[in-house]
């Protein structure tokens, strides 16, 4: 799943010129930063590059079957906007979309409530353009942060998730210092 997202860290910058003969080259830099990792990918087509990059945080629980499976993504990526920041996170198809999805503090303070935008085979997105403030808050949260939101039955669901590390991927993100190593 995170290889999707950080697909779709490139899909969501303006399209390349089509070049028929040569298809694009994608390189990409990760660092890990506790529970999140920075990761920027650029994408050569002739003479044309581009670059995009942002956090990303997988939870993760037990499925039926006692083995881990992903509960939801979380990614987050500066706009074209400055300051600006777009907040997505993947829940599975069961979700109540009117409800949305609110993520809260370890304290239970409400941090951003973000609307559910878009469905696909794999699940549901929740998201919105956050500003730096909004940001900031999360960047604050402490060692840990839910999201909660309500399944189609009305059943409310939690998921805690860790902020370890956020805050230095942040800072990495915004330094533009985003390198496999670094």
């Amino acid at each position: 799943m995170i290889a999707t997202l950080a697909g779709a860290l490139l899909a969501t910058t303006t399209p390349l010129q089509a070049q028929p003969q040569a298809q694009p080259q994608v390189t990409a830099a990760s660092k890990d930063f506790g529970a999140w990792q920075a990761r920027c990918e650029t994408r050569t087509a002739g003479a044309t590059s581009q670059r995009a990059c942002g956090l990303v945080s997988s939870v993760t629980v037990k499925g039926p079957d006692g083995k881990p499976a992903v509960a939801t993504v979380i990614m987050l990526r500066p706009t074209a906007a400055a300051g600006q920041y777009q907040l997505s996170i993947e829940l599975p198809l069961s979700v109540w979309l009117p409800s949305g999805v609110t993520l809260r503090d370890a304290g239970q303070h409400e941090l951003i409530k973000l609307p559910f935008v878009t469905c696909h085979p794999q699940g549901c997105e929740a998201g919105s353009v956050i500003d730096a403030g909004q940001v900031g808050r999360l960047a604050a949260a402490g060692d840990a942060a839910s999201a909660t939101y309500e399944l189609q039955a009305r059943k409310t669901v939690t998921l805690s998730f860790s902020m370890k590390g956020f805050a230095a991927a942040l800072s990495a993100l915004q330094s533009g210092k985003i390198a496999a190593g670094s």
